[in-house]
């Protein structure tokens, strides 16, 4: 399967509505470690502080021009480690999007900043993401295979600058 051509924009207070539907999807809700259903309050809140967090970067992943997804970083500083957040929207789910989505993201952070290791923190139930992040070269570094939860790391080369 050819890999698609993805782009990636930063979000804006206008995605709230398609990040909130995207969100609030079942499945997307039994695979977050807050399994809930979001208020669109609490949502445009959170929202909002993202995208005044100067320790956050967050992109819609578009395909052909239409939105598909959605990768966030948040940083712990500008020049150490992130912790990746990605979902697609439901259904473009099965389409091979996701690895390239998780590469696409990691490219852009490389331009934006000097992190050099970024961690995902996955379900040990969630197969299917845990598969799409090795395929990005993530590393599980699990200590044990059985854990609830897998942490998954990509350690970068420093970007030329």
């Amino acid at each position: 399967m050819a890999t698609p051509e993805l782009s990636l924009r930063e979000v804006t207070l206008e995605d709230a509505k398609l990040l909130f539907d995207w969100a609030n999807d079942p499945d997307t809700r039994r695979h977050s470690f807050s399994s809930g259903a979001i208020e669109w309050r609490e949502h445009r809140h959170w929202l909002q502080d993202k995208l005044h967090d100067p320790l956050c970067r967050f992109y819609i992943v578009e395909h052909a021009g239409a939105p598909v997804g959605q990768v966030r970083f948040d940083l712990k500083s500008v020049d150490a480690a992130a912790v990746i957040s990605i979902s697609l929207d439901p259904k473009r789910r099965g389409e091979g999007l996701g690895t390239a989505a998780i590469c696409a993201g990691v490219a852009r952070l490389r331009q934006d900043t000097d992190v050099v290791v970024i961690h995902a923190f996955i379900k040990q139930t969630n197969a299917a993401s845990l598969r799409v992040f090795q395929k990005a070269g993530f590393r599980d570094l699990r200590a044990k295979p059985d854990a609830q939860v897998a942490r998954l790391s990509l350690e970068l080369m420093p970007a030329p600058r």
